[in-house]
């Protein structure tokens, strides 16, 4: 029994890492890709059009992810969480004007928990914040969930 834990443990550890790594990142889906594009400077233009102005210096990186996708997934990594937060602020109407959806950049496990919640009948909403992800019972209950949490057992507690 001891065996199985210790590399559990470990796996989740490694899976906060990467999550915490990524706590300055957002991803920007659905944004038109052009030919020999200055995606930086790209970006910041229409984003100026929604009256959020983000100085280049406050960019860290900035790529598409490789995919067989038309438009592929736009990576952002800001040097400090409060330009992250100001773009989080302004999503809904950056969504609507540049007809994109921006989201916090999770991991792929984290994303797994949070379809695995979505999917479940006794949870009304799963939602990730802060390197955590959450979800909500049918009595409104808030419950934080980790990876390999089973979901019954954390409900009926």
């Amino acid at each position: 029994m001891k065996t199985t834990r210790k590399p559990l443990k470990v796996f989740g550890l490694g899976n906060w890492n990467e999550q915490y790594s990524r706590k300055k990142n957002v991803k920007i889906y659905h944004l038109p890709e052009n030919r020999n594009e200055d995606l930086p400077h790209s970006l910041l233009n229409e984003l100026n059009n929604v009256r959020l102005d983000i100085n280049p210096s406050k960019i860290a990186v900035m790529h598409r992810i490789p995919g067989k996708k038309e438009s592929k997934a736009n990576s952002n990594k800001f040097l400090r969480m409060d330009t992250k937060i100001s773009l989080l602020r302004k999503k809904k109407a950056i969504n609507e004007a540049l007809k994109v959806r921006i989201g916090d950049d999770i991991t792929k496990l984290n994303q797994g928990l949070l379809n695995r919640l979505y999917q479940h009948d006794n949870i009304i909403s799963s939602w990730y914040f802060n390197g955590h992800v959450y979800g909500s019972d049918e009595e409104g209950t808030r419950h934080r969930f980790e990876i390999f949490d089973d979901i019954n057992k954390k409900l009926k507690k």
